[in-house]
């Protein structure tokens, strides 16, 4: 029904029906989305599409909120940067899969707003901050990379805490950490034999074979 109204052109009414479906479907994720994207749609008035998505996550589960997370992201970023990261850092206290996402989502923004020094004390802060993920590491790795002259230190120390962290289970954080080594300028590659060995007895099992042959092909490549 709202679809229709808006194809007929009766924003009004299609507005209204839209707010008569979360009242009645409050716990829904779908008709929250189609309320907030009329209310972006109409144009100037943040505040109003900011309270309903305060409102929104209110009614909603929060284990099935992080769609309105990334939408209430995309809008302030783009119409009121300034409210974006304390709006945010909500996030960080929800279920583990929209706090992870709001993680590596902070960390850009903290770059983006604040600088690098900025997002370099976030990402200290929060890793003590359980759950993170590879991609948390990686996102920092890559801000350092970005910058006119990355810091080898940092970029290793970003390795070692992605390795204590994921070293187990997963072959491309020990990958990438010994290509770090083997190709940067300030890199070490006699650690590559280090990092090869310490990946083979932190591995899970059934992980090992699997990093061996990887590791055997960038040898032959001489990388």
């Amino acid at each position: 029904m709202v679809k229709l109204l808006q194809n007929c052109k009766e924003h009004d009414a299609a507005l209204a029906c839209a707010q008569a479906s979360v009242k009645r479907w409050a716990k829904s994720v779908e008709a929250w989305l189609l309320l907030l994207e009329l209310l972006i749609g109409r144009g100037p008035g943040a505040e109003d599409a900011l309270k309903a998505f305060e409102d929104a996550l209110s009614a909603i589960s929060k284990q099935e909120s992080l769609p309105v997370w990334r939408r209430a992201t995309e809008f302030l970023s783009s119409e009121v940067p300034e409210e974006t990261i304390p709006f945010l850092e909500k996030a960080l206290f929800y279920p583990n899969d929209v706090c992870i996402w709001a993680k590596e989502k902070l960390l850009e923004l903290k770059c983006l707003y604040h600088g690098y020094n900025a997002a370099r004390k976030f990402y200290k802060r929060m890793l003590n901050l359980k759950p993170l993920s590879v991609n948390f590491f990686q996102r920092m790795i890559d801000l350092e990379n970005s910058r006119v002259q990355p810091d080898a230190d940092n970029l290793r120390s970003y390795f070692e805490h992605a390795v204590a962290e994921f070293g187990g289970s997963n072959v491309d954080v020990w990958m990438k950490y010994i290509l770090f080594e083997l190709k940067h300028p300030e890199g070490k590659p006699e650690q590559a034999g280090v990092l090869y060995h310490r990946a083979v007895k932190t591995l899970d099992d059934d992980l090992t074979n699997h990093f061996i042959s990887a590791y055997s092909l960038m040898d032959t490549r001489k990388l």
